[in-house]
C-alpha cells in the first residue's frame, strides 16, 4: 500500500476480481479502492499469489493513473475455444498469464 502519491511509479500493478471488481488487499481482504489495495512489484510476484492462494477469477491490472489507460491481463486462465471448448488447467497454464490474439480469420490462438 503506498502511503505518499508522489512515491508512486506507474504502472501500478493490482489484482482485482473480474465479477466484484474489488481489488485484493491482503490475504481474505478485498477493497473497492485502488489506493488501499495490494500494489505488486512485478507480475511474477502477483502471479505467484494467484497460485499460492488459489485465487480465480482475478485479472491483472496495470494502472497509468487513469481507468481509461488501465491494461488488463487475464491471469491463470485458459480460454476454454482453445482446447476444444473444454477447460483444462495444470500448474503451468495457472502460473502463466494466457494473452490470446486475433489471427487474421477473426479466430483465437494462443500467443505464443
Amino acid at each position: 500500500m503506498l502511503t505518499d502519491p508522489s512515491d508512486m511509479q506507474f504502472p501500478i500493478r493490482l489484482l482485482q476480481h473480474k465479477l466484484t471488481h474489488l481489488y485484493y488487499k491482503s490475504p481474505g481482504d478485498w477493497t473497492p479502492s485502488a489506493d488501499e489495495a495490494d500494489h505488486f512489484q512485478d507480475l511474477s510476484s502477483a502471479a505467484q499469489l494467484c497460485w499460492n492462494l488459489h485465487l480465480e477469477q482475478v485479472e491483472l491490472v496495470l494502472n497509468f493513473g487513469q481507468p481509461t489507460y488501465d491494461i488488463r491481463l487475464q491471469i491463470g486462465e485458459t480460454d476454454n475455444r482453445l482446447n476444444g471448448g473444454t477447460m483444462q488447467s495444470s500448474h503451468s497454464d495457472r502460473m502463466g498469464i494466457n494473452p490470446t490474439v486475433s489471427s487474421p480469420d477473426n479466430s483465437l490462438s494462443e500467443a505464443q
